[in-house]
């Protein structure tokens, strides 16, 4: 949608996601109706400026439909009516909330001051996994503050997982600093009683296997057995990249499997002969010219194909049949007196003009 739309003739009708308790409260990005035409919404991402939405995108009502029985869009009823300079954003009892901007902003804050006092009377109590939970709470309501992260950094730190601690630090360093944030990683850290047991439901989860839960298995999924066939042909064909094999798949909605691997085999050696040059199905880009295929003699500096993707390169030492052909002797210049004056056109002659009778001559 090139065309703005003054926010004032829009509804806000739902938000672009979908959320559980533990993701919430936070701010969301509205979808847009136009007023009075149940079939025009407008979905992100788009710029609201000066009272305008724009780059959106106009959709169907059956498009809305289907993005909300896949969970992309959750739908607010009755629609609230759009104003320029307001937050839509989403309390913890999952209620949708339409303030100006400063309003929202403040309210958040004040939720995560909230929380970040509460998690670290929870660290000192010993209380781990409710200080956890706690500081979730308020880096949902304001990504902003360094607290919360260096909260759930500490107790990573604790349950020895490294890799999350460092993935915290890389969110936290770009505004704050890392020094900063490892100072205060370490207070936090501190703050946990040395016999708090650091266990945390969350981290475990991931240990229930799937089967254990719903009693079904990956293999249920119709693409996973073609992705696993594709990625075994791309290795049995010697293909790949730096002895990675991959395979996919996608099922379309007609049921037909559409499978895919990295299995191009290496280019052949390079050859003088000219059938070594592949031969470009649309465009070949060579040293000589931008349309036509180089051949043997025209040595070129590279050439890129779209099929077979191959690029070309020239090699360091070519052999002499690669070369280009010598260039045919220039005539030499036979230069002795004559009657008519004559000027020589042969390149490598060395006599002056007004010398006469030369083979190489023309009359002037």
């Amino acid at each position: 949608m090139n065309t703005p739309i003054p926010i004032a003739l829009l509804d806000v009708v739902g938000y672009a996601t979908s959320l559980s308790e533990a993701m919430v409260p936070t701010i969301v990005t509205p979808v847009f109706r136009v007023r009075g035409d149940e079939g025009r919404p407008l979905f992100p991402p788009f710029v609201i400026h000066c009272g305008q939405v724009c780059d959106g995108t106009l959709g169907t009502a059956k498009e809305f439909e289907r993005f909300a029985e896949d969970g992309d869009i959750t739908e607010i009823t009755p629609p609230i009516p759009a104003q320029a300079n307001y937050e839509l954003w989403i309390d913890a009892d999952m209620v949708p909330q339409y303030d100006p901007i400063d309003v929202a902003n403040e309210t958040l804050g004040k939720i995560a001051a909230e929380h970040i006092n509460s998690a670290e009377l929870a660290l000192q109590r010993g209380a781990v996994e409710e200080a956890d939970r706690l500081a979730g709470v308020a880096l949902c309501a304001d990504d902003r503050r360094l607290e919360p992260l260096a909260i759930r950094a500490a107790i990573r730190h604790r349950q020895g997982r490294e890799g999350a601690v460092k993935l915290m630090a890389q969110l936290a360093t770009p505004p704050h600093g890392e020094r900063v944030f490892d100072t205060m990683m370490k207070c936090y850290g501190e703050m946990i009683p040395t016999e708090a047991p650091v266990h945390s439901s969350v981290y475990h989860v991931s240990a229930v296997k799937p089967e254990e839960q719903l009693g079904c298995t990956e293999t249920d999924r119709a693409v996973v057995l073609p992705a696993r066939e594709a990625a075994a042909q791309a290795q049995a064909s010697d293909g790949g990249h730096d002895g990675i094999c991959c395979g996919a798949a996608v099922q379309l909605a007609s049921g037909q499997m559409v499978t895919g691997k990295n299995s191009m085999p290496p280019p052949p050696p390079y050859s003088t002969a000219s059938s070594a040059w592949p031969v470009s199905q649309t465009i070949s880009t060579c040293s000589r010219s931008k349309f036509s295929s180089p051949s043997a003699n025209s040595s070129p500096s590279f050439c890129a194909v779209r099929k077979p993707a191959w690029i070309w390169r020239k090699p360091s030492s070519p052999s002499a049949s690669a070369r280009p052909p010598t260039q045919a002797p220039k005539p030499p210049c036979t230069n002795s007196p004559g009657s008519a004056a004559v000027r020589c056109i042969s390149p490598i002659c060395r006599l002056p003009a007004t010398k006469r009778g030369c083979a190489n001559s023309a009359s002037i």
